[in-house]
């Protein structure tokens, strides 16, 4: 009895330990910033529908931070790479192909970001 308790209680420090150290973070990732704005301008004129999926994305990844700290990380040099390939890659998609890229699921690249260092490393 006395072990389901205990890996009860470590399975919830499991859980709960990535929530706690995400809300330690005060300042957005600057590249993942950069690549959702350079997305949402895109879309929002090649496909306009998609607008609020993409500025309720930019809404949570700038959520609690301070207008003076956006400034600062928008003119970082991460900030300003992301947005630039970015901004880069979306001038070459055809106006036909706009809808795969604006309708995207959000976390798709997310994800696919999240597992890029353990890929890296090995």
């Amino acid at each position: 009895m006395l072990t389901r308790y205990v890996a009860a209680v470590v399975a919830c420090c499991g859980c709960v330990g990535p929530v706690l150290g995400r809300a330690e973070e005060s300042a957005p990732n600057p590249r993942k910033l950069g690549v959702a704005e350079a997305v949402q301008e895109y879309c929002k004129k090649a496909y306009p529908s998609s607008n609020s999926k993409w500025q309720l994305e930019v809404d949570r990844l700038t959520h609690g931070v301070s207008a003076e700290e956006l400034g600062r990380l928008r003119a970082g040099d991460a900030y300003r790479q992301a947005r630039g390939a970015e901004d880069n890659f979306v001038s070459q998609i055809e106006p036909v192909n706009a809808k795969r890229l604006c309708d995207r699921p959000v976390t798709a690249k997310n994800s696919a970001d999240a597992k890029k260092p353990a890929d890296e490393s090995h």
